[in-house]
Order: C-alpha cells, then sequence, then structure tokens
C-alpha cells in the first residue's frame, strides 16, 4: 500500500514541475525513477500539507525497509517539497515588511495583550509576534489563536515565538526563533512547508552564518538599550546594523530599543521591518503610538 501512495505523490509532482525550468535535475531523476509511468491526478497548489502528510506517511510505511527504488523516491520527493516551499515562502516575502510588534503579556502595563495588539494593528502594524515565555501553553495557544483570526481580517500577519507547535496549530505566518531555541531543522520538521522562519542575530558573526540556514528573514539588533529585555552585551548601534544590511540577502529586521524618538536614524539604513515592544505595549496609547512609528517607515 505505501509503495501505491509514494508512486501516486510522485506522480502527482512530476506532472506539476515537468515544464518546470528550475527542477530539470529533480525531473530527470524522477523520471528515471517512475520508469514510464504517466502523470495523472491534477490537485491544486493547496495540496503542499498533503503532499507533506502523505510523504511522511509513506516513509513510517516504509521503515526504511521497502524497495531501494521506492526510498530513492521518498528522498527525492523530500527534496522537492522543500524547493518547493522556499519558492512559496519567497513569493510571501512581501508581507514581510513595516512596523512589526511584538505582543508580549508581561509588557502591556497589565493591560489585556490583545487590546495591545488591536491598537497595533489599528495604528498599521504589518506583522505581530506573540513572545509569551511564561504562560502555560494552553493560556498561549489561546491567545494565538485569537490573534490569527485579528491578522487574518487585517492585513497584518503573524509570527509565534519559540513554539513550532503552536505556530503549526494555528497555521500563523511563522515562527521566530533564537539562537538557543529549537533549531531551524528541527523546526522545519513540524511546520508546513509555506510557514516562515525568522531567526534572531545578536552579532555580525551569528547573521553570517544565518545566511546559510534554511529561513526566511533575520532580526538582528539590539540596537539600543532596551527595558523590555534583558541583555548581556554591548547594543549594536546603527554602524553595525549598516554592515548588517550589506550582509543580509534576507529580509533584514532592526529590533531592540526602537522607538519614536530614533526610528529615523534606524530607517537610514534600510532594513525592511522595524520591531518594537515596549513602544507600543507600554505605551499609553498603542493605537496612536504605532501609527507614529508606521508613519516614519517607508519600504
Amino acid at each position: 500500500m505505501f509503495q501505491d501512495n509514494i508512486k501516486s505523490t510522485a506522480r502527482y509532482i512530476y506532472s506539476q514541475i515537468i515544464n518546470d525550468a528550475e527542477y530539470a535535475n529533480e525531473c530527470k531523476v524522477l523520471s528515471n525513477l517512475l520508469d514510464g509511468l504517466d502523470a495523472q491526478t491534477m490537485l491544486k497548489d493547496d495540496a503542499s500539507d498533503l503532499l507533506g502528510t502523505a510523504l511522511y506517511l509513506s516513509t513510517l510505511l516504509s521503515s526504511n525497509e521497502g524497495p531501494s527504488d521506492y526510498q530513492d523516491l521518498i528522498e527525492i520527493v523530500s527534496k522537492i517539497i522543500k524547493k518547493e516551499g522556499q519558492r512559496i515562502r519567497r513569493g510571501n516575502l512581501e508581507k514581510f515588511k513595516g512596523l512589526y510588534v511584538i505582543i508580549d503579556p508581561e509588557i502591556t502595563n497589565d493591560r489585556d495583550p490583545f487590546l495591545i495588539a488591536q491598537g497595533a494593528v489599528s495604528g498599521g502594524a504589518k506583522i505581530l509576534q506573540l513572545r509569551d515565555k511564561n504562560s502555560d501553553k494552553g493560556l498561549i495557544l489561546e491567545l494565538a489563536h485569537k490573534l490569527q483570526e485579528l491578522c487574518k481580517n487585517s492585513d497584518t500577519v503573524l509570527i509565534i515565538n519559540d513554539h513550532a507547535d503552536i505556530a503549526k496549530a494555528v497555521q500563523c505566518f511563522g515562527l521566530h526563533v533564537g539562537q538557543t531555541d529549537l533549531s531551524v531543522e528541527a523546526s522545519r520538521s513540524v511546520l508546513n512547508i509555506n510557514q516562515h522562519i525568522g531567526r534572531s542575530n545578536r552579532e555580525l558573526d551569528q547573521l553570517e552564518e544565518s545566511q546559510s540556514l534554511d529561513i526566511d528573514h533575520v532580526a538582528f539588533g539590539p540596537m539600543f538599550s532596551t527595558r523590555t529585555k534583558v541583555i548581556d552585551r554591548e547594543p549594536q548601534g546603527i554602524e553595525r546594523l549598516q554592515a548588517a544590511r550589506e550582509i543580509s540577502s534576507k529580509p533584514l529586521v532592526a529590533i531592540g530599543g526602537i522607538n519614536i524618538d530614533n526610528i529615523e536614524m534606524v530607517m537610514a539604513c534600510s532594513p525592511d521591518a522595524i520591531c518594537v515592544t515596549g513602544a507600543v505595549g507600554l505605551a499609553e496609547n498603542p493605537e496612536k503610538a504605532a501609527r507614529a512609528l508606521s508613519k516614519c517607515i517607508k519600504v
């Protein structure tokens, strides 16, 4: 049974990429492995999740004990799904620009974090991140669902900090990981192929390393001293942000201590997004604060 599932998955993928020059090498391998089998069912673009599930189940059922040809099919299908995921995510990078607001229940002046998020979105935030280091996962998931619904009904995307399982469960835009969080490779194994991964970078050498990883955007900072997060090193400053812009071919997020008083000098370095926490979360009027910041961002 698993052999038929692998064949069907491979046939479908072959039918989708046969005329795409980007997949010329993969088509050649698939053609040889399928040994002349005709392409069959055509599915819609949103079948990527189904393909990933079929591949995963086929791998489990084979237990690495099936015929070598089928193991080869699993390998090549995996590579194609990975490449297609990268292409899908590249096509969505235009959404990852502008004001990026972290929603942290600890940084709200004792207000409902969802109200902070509503204010941020109304004020022009394009990206929200849910960062909760202390709550039980059930509570984080509940808030994540509410934020995802908010983002779906506006021109905004949602990122989940640290928790790949929650990002997968709510089907949000993506995940953000730090240097010591779940690895990028492990995170990819949890997420859908169309979900983005961002990575924190506190030094230029970390940023250089991130360029070779299967991630979609990078955060660099802190730019300045910040009251919302304990840091064990000096702020990076504007000169290093300029260097980071030259290093990074991936969308660059400037983060850390950015507020209405220094945002223009940060924008002079041409980051793709500017990330704030306290500048909105601790503001007397989060919507007004977000709107003022958004007006300074031209990307």
